[in-house]
């Protein structure tokens, strides 16, 4: 089955796909293909909160918070934008605060 290379709702789902195999790269890449090739739609949101997720999985807290700060310019009313904010603000937070306890035992 070959997937059409202009059909972003199928990238979408690509992504959505690579990211529960655990294939982060390719879910990341599948979400570059899906913002490069779109104008503002549905998904969106959802391409950029997955977009920061797989980042901060990778460990690119500046970049997931650059994807997720784009997200919120283009959708300001976006409430799941805003809490992919909040949780990856948070697990930075706590990973600091981890980091921080292990340097001073």
């Amino acid at each position: 089955m070959e997937l059409n290379p202009k059909d972003k709702n199928a990238i979408y789902f690509k992504a959505e796909a690579y990211f529960a195999l655990k294939n982060y790269k390719k879910a990341l890449t599948a979400c570059d293909d899906y913002l490069r090739i779109t104008s503002v739609n549905v998904f969106d949101s959802n391409v950029y909160s997955l977009k920061t997720k797989i980042l901060m999985i990778s460990d690119n807290f500046e970049e997931a918070l650059a994807v997720i700060d784009e997200g919120l310019k283009i959708h300001p009313d976006d409430d799941s934008i805003y809490a992919t904010k909040a949780m990856i603000l948070l697990r930075h937070i706590n990973m600091m605060k981890v980091l921080n306890v292990s340097i001073k035992l």
